[in-house]
């Protein structure tokens, strides 16, 4: 399995990076071939040598009620840009953290749930499934909170197999 991570935030110190890492650790056991692009670390993401890949990961915290600039910047020129390039992704997983409420962010209308069903769905394989992992109200989280979202990730991720289709 390719997987494509884009993972977009400033900072190496930030609770985006420890999603990253359990990301990547899960994704380990499973034997997938990972491509890593760093958005928004003041960084030029570089074009993807992975290929194709058969599943998207969006890591990144929610904005002002959407992607960070940096990252909507990367998926315009990367991914709408070239086309074909999502043409074989089975399933995007978005995995995020909200300063606000989930029901804020209902009201905002998800946007970031939202564009990926509009612009990136369409892009991809037939049939192609999103999934959401989202801590809401990250800013007042007790660490066991921090840690507990940091395992469901983790897990989710580990369930992915090379040899099945991918799904949650």
């Amino acid at each position: 399995m390719k997987v494509l991570i884009a993972q977009s935030h400033p900072s190496y110190e930030s609770f985006s990076e420890a999603i990253l890492q359990a990301v990547l650790e899960s994704l380990e056991q499973t034997g997938a071939e990972v491509s890593l692009v760093r958005v928004g670390k003041q960084e030029t993401p570089s074009i993807v040598k992975l290929g194709k890949p058969d599943l998207l990961v969006l890591i990144y915290p929610t904005w002002w009620g959407g992607y960070p600039a940096s990252l909507l910047q990367w998926i315009q020129d990367s991914l709408l840009m070239r086309k074909g390039m999502l043409a074989n992704v089975q399933k995007i997983i978005s995995v995020t953290t909200h300063g606000s409420s989930k029901l804020v962010n209902i009201v905002q209308g998800e946007w970031g749930k939202a564009y990926t069903k509009r612009k990136l769905l369409p892009l991809c394989k037939n049939g192609v499934q999103s999934d959401w992992l989202s801590l809401y109200k990250i800013d007042r989280q007790p660490p066991r909170n921090l840690e507990n979202f940091l395992k469901e990730v983790s897990e989710s991720f580990a369930k992915l197999s090379q040899d099945e289709p991918i799904r949650f």
